[in-house]
């Protein structure tokens, strides 16, 4: 949505009250108004998919109270500066991404490390990689000073165009060594993995370091990307497994059992649409058609199987569904078609029906009247 008269925003700082603050999908807006530190009592912001945003403005430091901040698909994203790790309520931060290489900007830049040391109740964080980011060489190592994180979620870019080239292939190693060198956080609960560059998905992230295991690690999703397969340690605790996209994937069926013990959940999809028309016009079911190592019959009609489908479901909050936990995020009808939503403490609706959901993602409806923002706790429930 274009929106005219853009610096009319910068206004916004006179709302003293607000707690709740939506500037989706604006198209002019490059950088976050420096009026918006002047909300103290802001709890949530909200700034997804403001494609031509380059940074976020320091007096976003001032929000001591923001537990949620939101910048995914803003893709010009160059870098998130250090102030931010003033956020200690901070517990949902979407969107973070590595600084590319500006001069005379890096001890300025916030780094994952900044984000352990400071951010202790940080429960849900995505990251992403992008082409160009500076990534230390043990810095997604840093990760596991995270130990309130319970979901994380990774997006790879692409590799820079220059290490594709013949005769660059140790250059590619090292980039891609730095870029996927996890240990994972102790309580990490759901690991998100998307467009992933390696082919397999190594049992090094999973392995017990200094003394933490991931026993709550039971809900694996892996979507994109060039995996082939996967290697998990024998003492795993996946339950719940999601394969989206992986035109590569040839693992067989019977390894995969074998190897998560605890399986009783597994979804795998090759193609956005679960049937797909033959060039004969025939309808074929892409999920099996495309899968020659996963029997016919082990799969349902979904591409999923299920450990015992005749047992009754518990609630889902209790039974720890595989659709994962009900979490939501606040959204509204403007929000997503790229308007500028703000509510105050006595206009924030109970209730609200979003138009559409992130790539990959549905955000349901919120069961609780009686929430202080328009979708509840403003945590999403996952379904990949």
């Amino acid at each position: 949505m274009e929106v005219e008269r853009l610096e009319k925003l910068s206004a916004i700082g006179n709302l003293k009250n607000l707690r709740y603050l939506g500037m989706c999908g604006l198209s002019k807006l490059t950088e976050l108004p420096k009026e918006v530190g002047k909300l103290l009592k802001l709890e949530v912001l909200d700034v997804r998919g403001c494609q031509n945003l380059t940074c976020v403005s320091s007096s976003i430091s001032n929000l001591r109270q923001l537990t949620h901040l939101d910048l995914t698909e803003c893709y010009m994203l160059e870098q998130i500066r250090r102030e931010i790790t003033f956020l200690s309520e901070l517990q949902v931060f979407k969107g973070f991404v590595f600084s590319t290489d500006a001069e005379g900007y890096w001890n300025k830049m916030c780094r994952l490390q900044d984000l352990g040391g400071s951010m202790k109740k940080l429960h849900k964080l995505s990251i992403n990689v992008t082409t160009d980011a500076n990534v230390d060489k043990n810095e997604m190592a840093q990760l596991r000073f995270l130990d309130a994180l319970k979901s994380l979620t990774i997006t790879w870019g692409e590799l820079p165009s220059v290490l594709t080239s013949a005769g660059r292939s140790k250059q590619k190693d090292q980039l891609l060594d730095k870029w996927t060198s996890l240990v994972l956080p102790p309580n990490l609960e759901k690991l998100d993995v998307r467009c992933y560059p390696k082919k397999e998905i190594p049992s090094e992230w999973f392995k017990p370091k200094r003394r933490v295991t991931h026993e709550k690690l039971m809900k694996l999703y892996v979507r994109g990307g060039a995996v082939e397969k996967l290697d998990l340690p024998e003492d795993n605790k996946i339950e719940i497994l999601r394969l989206r996209y992986l035109k590569e994937f040839n693992m067989k069926w019977s390894k995969m059992h074998d190897m998560m013990k605890n399986l009783r959940y597994v979804e795998f999809v090759v193609n956005d649409s679960k049937v797909m028309k033959s060039k004969k016009g025939k309808q074929q079911d892409a999920n099996v058609e495309l899968k020659p190592n996963i029997p016919e019959y082990i799969l349902d009609e979904h591409g999923v199987w299920e450990l015992d489908k005749l047992e009754p479901r518990q609630n889902k909050k209790d039974s720890g569904d595989p659709q994962g936990p009900t979490t939501e995020q606040p959204t509204n009808n403007n929000v997503e078609t790229g308007g500028v939503v703000a509510y105050h403490n006595e206009d924030i609706p109970k209730t609200h029906d979003s138009k559409k959901a992130h790539e990959g993602m549905k955000i349901e409806r919120s069961k609780t009247t009686s929430s202080k923002y328009p979708l509840g706790e403003m945590e999403e429930k996952i379904s990949m």
